[in-house]
């Protein structure tokens, strides 16, 4: 937020514009926050969207290594599988482009995504 009030302001000219932008930008973060808050931690709606709402205890349990361990090995071949699909999509970007800039974007993408990888 701070750098995006200075960017807008020499973009646009104005003093109003950016603020307004900024302010809405906060409001718009906090009502998701609040709404997953109401939803996830408060357990409301769980009837509905048929889920069991549980406290945030992250750290409390002292049992956080286990519980990384088993989110990676019940998430990671998922995780795995999509950045593999987004390296296939953005491979061709990088090799016979004849665009210098969809090149770099290529090349970039791809080594973000191998870097994610382990």
């Amino acid at each position: 937020m701070v750098a995006t009030y200075p960017a807008l302001f020499v973009l646009l000219g104005s003093v109003v514009l950016p603020m307004k932008a900024v302010v809405m930008n906060l409001l718009s973060i906090s009502a998701a926050f609040g709404a997953v808050t109401y939803v996830v931690v408060q357990g409301n709606l769980s009837r509905l969207l048929d889920f069991t709402a549980r406290p945030c205890t992250i750290g409390a349990a002292g049992d956080t290594g286990a519980a990384v361990v088993v989110g990676l090995e019940r998430s990671g071949r998922l995780i795995s599988g999509a950045a593999a699909t987004m390296i296939g999509v953005f491979l061709p970007f990088g090799g016979p482009a004849n665009t210098i800039v969809i090149k770099e974007a290529g090349i970039g993408s791809r080594l973000r995504l191998r870097s994610t990888r382990r």
